[in-house]
C-alpha cells in the first residue's frame, strides 16, 4: 500500500501539477478573451518544461570548455592553449572528465606539480584514504606526487560534520597529452 501511495504522489507532483498549471495558463486568458495570449503562455511553459527535461537528460553532453576551465581554475590550473573534451560523466557523487591538452600545457602542469613544496616521488606517497585525516572537520590537505603513469595533484576538503568531504584529483599523463579531473564526495 505504501508503494502505491508513493507512486501516486510522484504521478501527482510530476505529471498532474505541471500539466494542470500549463492548461491553466491557457484557459484563464481564454476565458478573459485573450486566446492568443493563453496559447503563447501555455506553449512557452511547455517548451520550458521540455527544455529542462532535455537538459537533465543530456547534461553530460552539454558540458563546455568554459566549465572545464572553471573547475581546473579552482585548483589553480590554467590552460593557455586550446584543448578537446574527450570524456565527461557525472552524477550526484562524482564528476569526471578527460581533456586532450597541448604539449606546452602538459609540460607546464608537470613542472608545476614537480615544483610544489609538497611534491613526493611515488615511493613516498600515502593515499588520502589510508592517511589519518579528520574526514569532516580537519583542514584542507593538498598532495602533489608522481606515479608510474601520472603526475597527480590532489586536494582533500572536509565540508563540515553533516556534509560529505570533497576529494579532487587532477592527473596529467606521462605518455599522452591528457589531463583527467575527478571530483568525488567521499563517504
Amino acid at each position: 500500500m505504501d508503494e502505491f501511495v508513493f507512486w501516486l504522489i510522484l504521478f501527482f507532483v510530476f505529471i498532474v501539477l505541471p500539466f494542470g498549471f500549463g492548461f491553466l495558463l491557457y484557459f484563464i486568458p481564454k476565458k478573459l478573451g485573450f486566446i492568443k495570449t493563453g496559447i503563447a503562455f501555455s506553449v512557452g511553459y511547455f517548451l520550458l518544461l521540455f527544455g529542462l527535461l532535455l537538459y537533465g537528460i543530456f547534461e553530460d553532453d552539454l558540458f563546455t570548455k568554459n566549465q572545464a576551465k572553471d573547475l581546473l581554475e579552482t585548483e589553480n590550473i590554467y590552460l593557455k592553449d586550446d584543448f578537446k573534451i574527450l570524456e565527461n560523466e557525472s552524477n550526484e557523487f562524482f564528476h569526471r572528465f578527460e581533456l586532450e591538452i597541448s604539449v606546452d600545457d602538459k609540460t607546464a602542469l608537470i613542472n608545476k606539480i614537480k615544483m610544489a613544496k609538497n611534491f613526493k616521488p611515488e615511493k613516498d606517497t600515502i593515499p588520502f584514504i589510508e592517511s589519518k585525516l579528520d574526514r569532516y572537520l580537519g583542514p584542507e590537505v593538498y598532495k602533489n606526487y608522481e606515479t608510474v603513469e601520472y603526475f597527480i595533484h590532489e586536494r582533500f576538503k572536509p565540508n563540515g560534520e553533516e556534509y560529505l568531504p570533497t576529494w579532487i584529483t587532477v592527473s596529467v599523463s606521462k605518455t599522452e597529452n591528457k589531463l583527467m579531473y575527478k571530483q568525488m564526495y567521499e563517504f
